[in-house]
Formats: C-alpha cells, sequence, structure tokens
C-alpha cells in the first residue's frame, strides 16, 4: 500500500511540475519590429542565433509598460508557449520608457535667423534627422545603455572636412518642460511641435 501511495503522490508531483507546456510562462527580449500590430508583437532577438518571434497580443493582461509598442524600441515579453501551428499569447509586455520619451521634435531657438528654431528629431527605427542645421546632420539614434542617455550619431561638416560625430544626450526635465541635453556642449533644447 505505502508502494501505492508514494507512486501515486510522485506521478502528481510529476505532473503538478511538468505541468502543462502551454501554461508555462517564458521570456525573450529583443526589438519591437516594424511588422508590430493592435493584435500581433514581432520581436526581433537581442543577438544570438534566435529567429524573429511573433506574439498575439488580444489575450495579454499587462500592457501598461508597453509604452505605444514603438518600431526600434528595446522589448521584454512574458509569454505562454503555443501548441504546434498556433502563435505563443503574450501576457506581459515591457518596453523602454526612455525611447518613447525620445521620440519627437527637440529644439532651441536660432542663434542666427531671430524667430527660427534648431534641433533634432528623433524618429522611431532609430532615425534621426537635424532641424536647420547643415552642417550638424544627425543620421540615427539610439539608447545608451543608461537611464535617460542617448547616443545620437552624425557628422559635422565645415571647413571642407567631414567628421563622423556621436554625441551623448540626456533627457531631463526643466520646470515641467522636457528636456535633451547634449553632453559637454551646454546644448539645451526643449520638445518642439
Amino acid at each position: 500500500m505505502k508502494k501505492v501511495v508514494m507512486m501515486a503522490c510522485a506521478a502528481l508531483l510529476a505532473v503538478s511540475c511538468g505541468g502543462d507546456k502551454k501554461a508555462e510562462i517564458k521570456q525573450m527580449s529583443g526589438f519591437v519590429d516594424g511588422g508590430t500590430s493592435m493584435h500581433v508583437l514581432v520581436v526581433d532577438p537581442i543577438g544570438g542565433d534566435a529567429a524573429r518571434q511573433s506574439f498575439a497580443l488580444d489575450d495579454a493582461t499587462d500592457l501598461k509598460e508597453a509604452y505605444g509598442l514603438l518600431e526600434g524600441n528595446v522589448v521584454m515579453v512574458d509569454y505562454k508557449a503555443a501548441g504546434e501551428g498556433e502563435m505563443p499569447v503574450a501576457t506581459k509586455v515591457a518596453c523602454s520608457k526612455d525611447y518613447a520619451d525620445a521620440i519627437g521634435r527637440w529644439v532651441m531657438p536660432d542663434p542666427v535667423k531671430e524667430g527660427e528654431v534648431m534641433g533634432v528629431e528623433l524618429r522611431v527605427g532609430g532615425k534621426a534627422q537635424s532641424i536647420n542645421m547643415a552642417t550638424l546632420p544627425y543620421a540615427s539614434w539610439e539608447l545608451q545603455g543608461e537611464p535617460g542617455k542617448l547616443i545620437l550619431h552624425g557628422q559635422s561638416i565645415g571647413n571642407g572636412q567631414t567628421i563622423d560625430v556621436t554625441d551623448t544626450a540626456v533627457l531631463g526635465e526643466n520646470g515641467g518642460v522636457p528636456t535633451l541635453t547634449i553632453e559637454g556642449s551646454g546644448v539645451v533644447y526643449t520638445r518642439g511641435e
């Protein structure tokens, strides 16, 4: 009798520990792919040999940190594995708030042209474009790795030379106004329209 009870307990333990593979929560990190929609999140994995993965969003219970699922944003997905031929179901999606906060136009008054502004526009997918700065065209940007810090990539054009430029920018706030400060330069942009 003892042997039967022990075998039953072992079987119950194996079932509860092994469980249903579909209910097991797994995680994946990567970048939000441009194929993402309201119903499907597409993730490009961070490095390695993993393949691009799609996740169903319709039953996701925690999207409060998804920040718009903007293309190129860093993303961590908790998901339930799917059966063969089925799409895994995202349960929680968390993206970088800094990435979402950085998207947009950042400007300051143009010191040469009264009434004009200059600055940089940060776009989804890591794209950047200078605003009225022909000698400092920015082309791309990325998260730096520290909270609130970005890296801007561009060129400095002048005196017959073109030099690659990498600027570190810091997201901040001054009196309730969002700011983007270029470290070491004294340049402070504010959120523009």
